[in-house]
């Protein structure tokens, strides 16, 4: 199943703003999978599975018996209102921040690596579906919530001068992999940002206009309108030079879920290392 990029989470979150203002009246879990059942004029299904997605899924519930984890979102998240669907700034990480009378919570969705739910008030995590220690992070009830380190900047924020500047400093040999790697867009996106601004992706020297045009085309890409297409077998939230539409869907969650089995085994690979560096990398910090 394959994992959403911080560019995907960037587009699946404007597509979650349409959630916002709903009540919350019920959460199924089953294995790994969450649905959160939601009414806004009509009924809305989340569908969470951590590590990999959140979509608005169609409609589907489980009988199956919950888990204590469960048991607790059912506990403080019933008859809420659900606020805001927000991204933590260009990271893989979901926070939904729900209300109910004068109490506020907030659902972290941790999409990299085999991911994780964790049930935060006034920063102060609750509960979360899995609890891990590392050296300057704890997920565990109690703690206060912190992100996973990153080297990646916030695309959405970043200026042409630090872009510029981390763009010089990469020791990546190609331009493809610095905007891949050291700038969080992933192969895909990184192959499609170069495409667009006709620049050779084995570039290692780049003029200083040549770095505004290509920051230019990375902010342009993530303003983009929602154009959900099926390509390949992989769901895209917009339309792609580099990979042609081959099916429109109605939404970037429908296409997702079109997709969800299947898995390239290259990209399974790839989500087994990320999962090991991850470990690694927060291990060391």
């Amino acid at each position: 199943m394959k994992s959403l990029s911080s560019i995907e989470v960037n587009f699946i979150v404007r597509e979650l703003k349409q959630i916002e203002g709903s009540r919350l009246d019920k959460v199924f879990q089953k294995e790994n999978e969450f649905i959160l059942k939601l009414y806004k004029l009509k009924n809305f299904f989340l569908d969470i599975i951590p590590g990999n997605f959140v979509i608005i899924s169609q409609e589907k519930s489980f009988e199956s018996e919950p888990s204590q984890f469960c048991m607790i979102l059912r506990k403080y998240l019933t008859s809420c209102t659900l606020d805001q669907v927000q991204q933590l700034g260009f990271e893989r990480i979901i926070t939904i921040t729900l209300r109910y009378k004068e109490e506020t919570y907030n659902l972290i969705l941790e999409l990299f690596s085999t991911g994780n739910i964790i049930l935060t008030k006034e920063n102060k995590i609750i509960s979360c579906l899995d609890k891990r220690e590392f050296k300057d992070r704890k997920i565990v009830p109690g703690a206060d919530y912190q992100k996973p380190p990153s080297n990646a900047p916030n695309l959405k924020e970043i200026s042409q001068k630090e872009f510029s500047e981390l763009l010089d400093k990469s020791k990546r040999q190609s331009l493809v992999k610095k905007l891949a790697i050291d700038f969080g867009l992933g192969g895909i996106f990184a192959e499609e940002i170069l495409a667009r601004t006709n620049i050779d992706k084995e570039s290692d020297k780049l003029k200083e206009g040549q770095k505004e045009i290509i920051l230019s085309e990375i902010k342009r890409l993530l303003d983009s309108d929602i154009f959900a297409n099926i390509s390949d077998n992989q769901a895209y939230p917009i339309i792609m030079l580099t990979k042609p539409p081959k099916q429109e869907v109605e939404s970037f969650s429908l296409a997702i879920e079109k997709t969800k089995d299947i898995l390239p085994e290259q990209d399974q690979k790839s989500k087994e290392l990320e999962s090991l560096l991850v470990t690694i990398k927060e291990r060391l910090v």
